[in-house]
């Protein structure tokens, strides 16, 4: 599980903060050492790195419309890779990193003895992005109230939707818009 956001930007912080929380949750059923989490500002190129041997990969993130509907309080969709890059920042969207991930992972079958080969992995997880809306995004803002029921609303619905994955067959999974 990926939480981007910047703590420090009011709203943005909804993917850090969803993240910490369940990992509460997951302390209290014991099965904290199930997910790995990673925290950060931003997804950037070393990240992929994190996706390698695992079989989901979840990113939470804070949107705005269009990324959710506006009288949405999240959505949650399944990400195809890209190899489109799509700004001309360092950082990445999720679909761009799943883009390297699968460049980078996906096995060639004529690199078998390269150091980077003993990394690789026959498969891409399947990838997921949570967006939850938010209202507020400027430097120095307080979590919105709005971005707060957002927050429950969609750690209710994600622990719901963690229980049917664990009973799932891959690519089982339909997602809500």
């Amino acid at each position: 599980m990926f939480g981007i956001g910047n703590e420090s930007r009011g709203d943005d912080a909804a993917g850090p903060i969803l993240i910490e929380r369940f990992k509460l949750k997951l302390e209290e059923i014991d099965l904290k050492d199930s997910f790995t989490f990673i925290s950060d500002f931003q997804l950037q190129i070393e990240h992929s790195l994190d996706l390698a041997h695992q079989d989901i990969a979840l990113f939470i993130d804070a949107g705005v419309p269009p990324a959710v509907l506006d009288n949405e309080p999240f959505s949650l969709t399944r990400i195809i890779p890209t190899n489109i890059r799509t700004g001309l920042s360092h950082a990445l969207s999720p679909q761009e990193l799943m883009g390297i991930a699968k460049d980078f992972f996906v096995k060639n079958e004529s690199d078998t003895k390269t150091p980077v080969a003993l990394i690789k992995s026959s498969k891409l997880p399947e990838a997921y992005l949570l967006c939850i809306r938010g209202y507020e995004f400027e430097l120095g803002s307080p979590l919105s109230s709005e971005c707060k029921k957002n927050i429950d609303r969609s750690f209710e619905a994600l622990v719901l939707w963690l229980k049917n994955m664990l009973m799932a067959e891959p690519g089982d999974l339909h997602c809500t818009r």
